[in-house]
């Protein structure tokens, strides 16, 4: 039903009655962007901004995505995932474009895109990591499990829930967390803090 802004006393609700810059109600994905803005999208596949409680619309798609679903920022470009699990990208400037079509096996979870702290954004597709790169064919990195949800370490490294368990991945390897009692459900949704 829109956005919702809490400055630390209230909540301000803002959608497209009340923000002529909101392209949707239908807000899937946000990114923060500094301590008062947000860069998200909206199921259509609308990029806005948001900033001291203004919206505005930076991309309207030249077709409407199937189902928008995810965002992230890396190095100056936007990457939307959608719910079949594709790939697409922008520079904020120029249409979405599909950079990749989510493997035969299968799509990757909802929580499937992240960003390092170095600025690499990373897709998981079920047991592989992919680097988000401004073109197509990128090498993917194989790792042993399949991933459930990602999220952005400390450095250049990265988190990864699995259907038992979470995972750490870095440049020398990937190693599973030993956590007692075992986790008996997957981890979705997965946030390094």
């Amino acid at each position: 039903g829109g956005l919702a802004r809490f400055d630390g006393a209230r909540f301000e609700v803002m959608d497209i009655a009340s923000q002529p810059g909101l392209a949707s109600n239908r807000i899937t994905s946000m990114v923060a962007d500094g301590p008062d803005a947000a860069w998200f999208v909206t199921q259509e596949g609308h990029l806005g901004h948001l900033e001291a409680g203004r919206v505005r619309t930076i991309l309207v798609p030249a077709t409407p995505m199937p189902d928008a679903i995810g965002l992230v920022v890396a190095s100056g470009r936007f990457y939307c995932q959608t719910a079949q699990g594709d790939i697409w990208t922008s520079d904020g400037t120029t249409p979405w474009r599909l950079l990749m079509r989510v493997p035969p096996a299968g799509p990757g979870s909802v929580e499937a895109l992240a960003n390092t702290r170095v600025g690499q954004g990373w897709a998981s597709f079920g047991g592989a990591l992919v680097p988000l790169t401004p073109e197509a064919g990128a090498v993917a990195r194989r790792l042993p499990l399949e991933t459930q949800g990602i999220t952005g370490g400390t450095g250049r490294d990265l988190w990864v829930g699995l259907a038992r368990g979470v995972g750490h991945v870095t440049d020398q390897g990937f190693t599973v967390l030993d956590i007692r009692p075992a986790l008996q459900e997957a981890t979705n949704v997965i946030l390094h803090v």
